[in-house]
Order: C-alpha cells, then sequence, then structure tokens
C-alpha cells in the first residue's frame, strides 16, 4: 500500500516548498515507512528578498509608514532570509490577490510535485485507488480533489476524501484518515496530499 503526503509550507500567501513522500505499508497494520519522496522548488523568478518586500509595501495603498515600518521589524525577526520565496502574483505592486491567481499557484504547486511523485515512483495515476487531500484555508470551487481527478483523470471508482477549514489540525486528521484507511483497504495505492499556510 503507497500513500503520498505533500505538505506546502507559505509565509505571507508564498510558497517556498513542498514535498512528497511515498509510503509503503508493511505487514503490520501501524507501519509505514518512507521509500520516497519528492521536492517542490518554485522558480527563481519567485525569490524575493526582504528589502524588496518593504518596497513594495510602500506602494501599497492599504499600507503607511507605520504598517510598513511593523512589517519590516517583524521580517527581520522572522527568521525569513533574502532566499524566501512568494509567488508571481506577489510581485506585483499591488499584488494581484484574486481567486484566479490563488487557482493557478496552487494548481502550479499541486501537480508539479504529483508529477514528480508519479515519475520517480514509476506509478500510473490509474494505479491510485483512494485520493484524500487538505487544504487549512483556500478551499476553491471546484476543490482540489477534483482538480487532481480532473487532470490526471483518475478512475471513476477511485475513494475521496477532503479535509478543510479546520487548521494546522487538519494535517494529523489526514494522516489518521490516510493510517485508518490503509489498515482496512489491503493492497490499495493512495495519494494523500496536503496545503499548509504558515
Amino acid at each position: 500500500m503507497a500513500i503520498c503526503i505533500t505538505e506546502i509550507s507559505s509565509f505571507f500567501g508564498g510558497i517556498p516548498f513542498s514535498f512528497c513522500w511515498n509510503l509503503l505499508h508493511h505487514a503490520s497494520p501501524s507501519q509505514c515507512i518512507s521509500v520516497d519522496y519528492a521536492c517542490f522548488r518554485p522558480p527563481p523568478n519567485c525569490r524575493i528578498p526582504k528589502s524588496s518586500l518593504v518596497e513594495h509595501a510602500h506602494h501599497m495603498p492599504s499600507m503607511n509608514d507605520k504598517s510598513v515600518d511593523f512589517m519590516a521589524r517583524m521580517l527581520d525577526r522572522s527568521g525569513l532570509s533574502d532566499q524566501t520565496y512568494l509567488p508571481a502574483a506577489s510581485h506585483y505592486i499591488p499584488p494581484s490577490r484574486n481567486m484566479n491567481e490563488a487557482r493557478s499557484e496552487a494548481e502550479h504547486v499541486i501537480f508539479s510535485t504529483i508529477d514528480d511523485l508519479l515519475a520517480k515512483t514509476c506509478t500510473s495515476p490509474e494505479e491510485i485507488d483512494i485520493l484524500i487531500t487538505n487544504c487549512t484555508i483556500f478551499n476553491p470551487t471546484p476543490c482540489f480533489v477534483d482538480m487532481i481527478i480532473n487532470e490526471y483523470r483518475l478512475r471513476g471508482d477511485i475513494r475521496v476524501m477532503q479535509i478543510s477549514g479546520m487548521g494546522c489540525s487538519a494535517g494529523l486528521i489526514s494522516v489518521d484518515a490516510a493510517k485508518n484507511l490503509l489498515q482496512l483497504s489491503q493492497g490499495v495505492q493512495m495519494l494523500l496530499w496536503f496545503l499548509q499556510r504558515s
């Protein structure tokens, strides 16, 4: 039984990294071991130094000098480096924050990470029996499950679960749901995908 976990961590709406693990379920019902992984790294044009973030903030109509100063102090104390990545929409002045940009960002991360994992594990999308997705904040329509099923033309009898709006606890709930499904279903392939915003 295989399970893929993708975690995406974001700062200020950005996506610095994501990764997939392919886990294999062994004879013991409670045992899963990592056998492969895939990492998402945004393109270099999404890297933005802290000084550019502060400069962009000066040009935003919603930010006054006090807000920009607070943001600069927060950036200095946050531990973020000048190698931080933000989505392309955040590089515009003012930032382009709308549903289309958010969906485009999500699709880019979802599909490139899953493509990488499927290629590394030589797994065909038709082999996936169970799909679980988890997102703490962004919950578009159609949902992530539908986006993945349509993109990869997954089978019509695939079992799906979408978990959203539960904050950081949704990750633990998803892992527990995956564990329970793997214990109940022998010989299945599972894709478990996370979107975690920090």
